[in-house]
Formats: C-alpha cells, sequence, structure tokens
C-alpha cells in the first residue's frame, strides 16, 4: 500500500481537512454507501488521485469523522466532578453533558450512528471505553454484572432520546424529557417495595412463541422471500444485496420478486413491518402472564431478547432502515411505543409504577432494551446467555435506581486518591477487553457477523 501523505504546507494541511469537512458533509447528505471517492473528490475540486495522496479509501475518512465524535465524547474526565456533590447534582450535570454535546455536534453524531452499524469495530471500541468511563462516574467498586447493567440503565435511554429528538425531530432533547430521565435513574419506576416472581426470567416455549404460519402458495414464496431479505440483508447490507441475490436465495427468478414487491425498499418496509407486529405479540404474550406491570417490564424484556436470538439480523436490519428511508424506523419504533404508553399509564393509575409522563417514559425503557439488544446481539455476538444473570442486576436499577444502589454500596466507594491509580473498577465490562479478540464485523466490505 502506497505511504499517504502528510500535509505539511498550509495548503496540503488545507486540502485533507477539506477532504475530512466535505465527506462528513456528503455522508450526512446520502450516506456512507451513496457516497464515493468520486464524489468527495468532485465536491472537494481535486482529483481521486489527489484524494489518495492522503486517504486510502473512502473508510479510512469514515473514521476520521468518527475519531472526532470520539474526541468531543471523552474529552471530559468523569472523575474530575465526582467528589463532593450529591448524586443528583452530578446526574444532572452528566444528562446535560450528553444531550447538549449531541445536539451542537449532531452531524458528526448521525455519522457515527451509521459507522457503528456498517463497521462494529468502531461500536465495539466506543462501547468499551464509554463504559469504563460511566464506571469512573459511579466510582464504586462493582461485580461484572452489575457494573454491565449499569451502563445499559444509563446510556441505553441517553442514546435512544438524543436519536428520538435531535436526528428524528430535530430538536435538543426538552427539559421535561431530562427531568424525567433523571427522576427514572434516581428512583426506578417502582412504587414502594417490590418482589419480583421468579417467574419473570423464564422463556415461553417455541410453541408458545408467535409464528405466522402461511396457508397458501402466494404467501408461501412471499414469506420465503422475506426470509432470503433478512438473511442476506443481515449479511450483507441493504446496500450490499442485489435483487438477484434475493431471487437466488429464495428459488425463484427475479420477475417473481417483482410480482410481491416493486422495490428492494419495498422489501425492506415489509420486514421492519412484520418484525415490529411479531415483536409486539410476542411481547405481550410474556407480559400478560403477569398482572402486576413491574412483573411485566422484566418479563417483557425476556420476550424482547427471545425474539431477536431468534431474529438477530432484524436486530441491525431495523437500525440500518434509518439510513435507508428514516420513515421505516420511526414508523416501527412509533408501533412499539404508542401501546407501551396506553399500559403504562394503567399501571400508574393502579399504583404499581411512579407517576411519570407515559410519553417520556416509554422512550427512555425501550432504549433499555436497544441497549441490551446492541450490545447482547451484535457487539458480543452471544448466542446463549442466561435471562437471569442478565436482568436480575439491571431490575434493580429499573426499580429502584440509582440510590438504593449507591446506599448499597456505600462502604464500597473507591476513595479518590485511589482512584487515579486504579486502571479499571470492574473486570469483565463490555469492551474490547472482555471481547473476543476476533472481530465480528471487520469493515465495511464485509458486514457478516461470525458465527
Amino acid at each position: 500500500m502506497p505511504k499517504r501523505r502528510v500535509p505539511l504546507s498550509t495548503k496540503g494541511e488545507k486540502t485533507y481537512h477539506d477532504i475530512i469537512e466535505t465527506a462528513q458533509a456528503l455522508f450526512l447528505d446520502r450516506g456512507y454507501h451513496k457516497t464515493s471517492v468520486l464524489t468527495i473528490s468532485k465536491a472537494v475540486g481535486i482529483s481521486p488521485a489527489a484524494f489518495y495522496q492522503y486517504f486510502d479509501s473512502k473508510e479510512t475518512v469514515f473514521r476520521k469523522i468518527c475519531d472526532r465524535f470520539f474526541d468531543f465524547i471523552f474529552d471530559f474526565d468523569f472523575r474530575s466532578f465526582t467528589n463532593d456533590r450529591s448524586v443528583e447534582e452530578l446526574l444532572d450535570k452528566l444528562l446535560n453533558r450528553f444531550f447538549d454535546l449531541l445536539w451542537e455536534n449532531r452531524g458528526v453524531y448521525k455519522v457515527f450512528r451509521e459507522a457503528e452499524f456498517i463497521d462494529l469495530e468502531i461500536g465495539k471500541a466506543f462501547s468499551g471505553r464509554l463504559h469504563q468511563k460511566l464506571s469512573d462516574f459511579l466510582n464504586r467498586k462493582t461485580t461484572p454484572e452489575e457494573s454491565r447493567a449499569f451502563f445499559w440503565f444509563l446510556w441505553g435511554p441517553i442514546y435512544y432520546l438524543s436519536g428520538f429528538w435531535i436526528l428524528w425531530k430535530g430538536e435538543p432533547v426538552s427539559p421535561e424529557v431530562r427531568s424525567t430521565l433523571k427522576s427514572f435513574l434516581l428512583n426506578g419506576i417502582s412504587r414502594g417495595e417490590f418482589v419480583v416472581n421468579e417467574n419473570v426470567y423464564l422463556n415461553l416455549s417455541e410453541e408458545s412463541a408467535v409464528t405466522e404460519k402461511a396457508k397458501t402458495k402466494g404467501e408461501i414464496t412471499r414469506n420465503l422471500l422475506l426470509e432470503a431479505s433478512e438473511e442476506l440483508f443481515g449479511r450483507n447490507g441493504f446496500a450490499g444485496t442485489g435483487i438477484h441475490r434475493i431471487s437466488e436465495a429464495a428459488q425463484c427468478s427475479v420477475g417473481t420478486v417483482y410480482v410481491y414487491f416493486r422495490t428492494k425498499e419495498d422489501i425492506l418496509r415489509e420486514l421492519v413491518h412484520q418484525t415490529g407486529r411479531e415483536l409486539r405479540h410476542q411481547i405481550k404474550g410474556y407480559a400478560e402472564r403477569f398482572t402486576d406491570r413491574r412483573d411485566q417490564e422484566l418479563a417483557a424484556y425476556c420476550g424482547f431478547l427471545h425474539f431477536f436470538r431468534k431474529h438477530r439480523w432484524m436486530y441491525a436490519i431495523v437500525r440500518e432502515a434509518e439510513f435507508v428511508d428514516a420513515s421505516i424506523s420511526i414508523s416501527y419504533y412509533a408501533s412499539l411505543q404508542k401501546p407501551y404508553e396506553t399500559a403504562l399509564k394503567s399501571s400508574i393509575d393502579r399504583g404499581e409504577i411512579s407517576p411519570y409522563e407515559p410519553e417520556h417514559l416509554a422512550p427512555i425503557l425501550m432504549g433499555i432494551g436497544h441497549a441490551i439488544g446492541y450490545s447482547l446481539f451484535l457487539i458480543e455476538n452471544a448466542a446463549r446467555y442466561d435471562n437471569r444473570s442478565v436482568l436480575e442486576p439491571l431490575s434493580q436499577f429499573i426499580l429502584y435506581g440509582f440510590n438504593r444502589f449507591i446506599r448499597s454500596h456505600e462502604a464500597l466507594k473507591i476513595p479518590a486518591k485511589k482512584a487515579k491509580e486504579k486502571k479499571r473498577i470492574t473486570e469483565g465490562s463490555i469492551g474490547a477487553a472482555a471481547l473476543p479478540a476476533e472481530a465480528l464485523i471487520s469493515s465495511t466490505k464485509n458486514r457478516e457477523v461470525i458465527t
């Protein structure tokens, strides 16, 4: 590989930065797959040959932009403000720090959201580093399971709410939502003590799980096309899958594909729509076994995990749809959130859950589910896990928040002087040190998850 030019002159530095700034604008406007080296070069006013003097590929530029996002997030000492302040004050500062930062740098943030799914090594590196930073914020000794649950509980809602407000609504996260999130993180959802039913961690039998049986020949063919698309989109990405590949996998002609779907985007839209419908049905089946909403919440997470363990490709496909046609993802999440709000309102009226605004609480709890799914199915690629080990530590945060956890761990607080000497608070956390060395997705050219 030829050596890239190190810009030394003022003109060279300008060209180098122009390439990055232009590429970021194009990635933001067109997305990664619709932006080529030729497109970037033309927009900058240089030849492709000149581009390659500075970068060996558009992927390298893409990673450089993601490095900017890392710098925005991690140019902050989380330990610097953890002493001599109340937990509420610290949490308020942390939430405002993240929400304001993502709003002010929303262009880079949007590019990063696409990058973490195109190249999971980027997402893995970010998750591992952020997990450690947030452990520093907690400033207490924890078990690996507690540390992982804490990460999901805190970062999941922040990241989900940021995407919902900043990218989809085009607004900064509102003060009311920030206030609700802070109260939830401090106190959880439970109104008073609650004993969790042991059966919430059990999976339903496969026979009880949702299945949609095709009846006619046409329905069978349509389902075969969707099943083939699910695997191909999951392995190769939407942009890396052609209609001819789908027809081959489904063992039919290209013409047959167009009998059922006008475009590849229509296949994606139907896949995501079907996923939302079946996921709601499965979650309902898990939750309705219990009468108290607190049990139902935990059982619903089990249903969520059970579903995506069987449809692991769909977890990435739903997120990728955001960059193909944002309306597909927005419709998917709305279809989950609206009935969720109704169920939460009923439980609040019954006095089971603290009186938060349901339209604020629903996306907070959905964000936790997103964080679990992203970690287990994409970062860790976990084919096997135990529901109890995953959800039991998290349940204590969801029910009672930080306050109870902090009180129970007060004696284990790490002294400030020793904290600087301690490189890691926990072992076995999400991140590079706790993950297998083999890449799940090594580059944008290889979308396949290694199993």
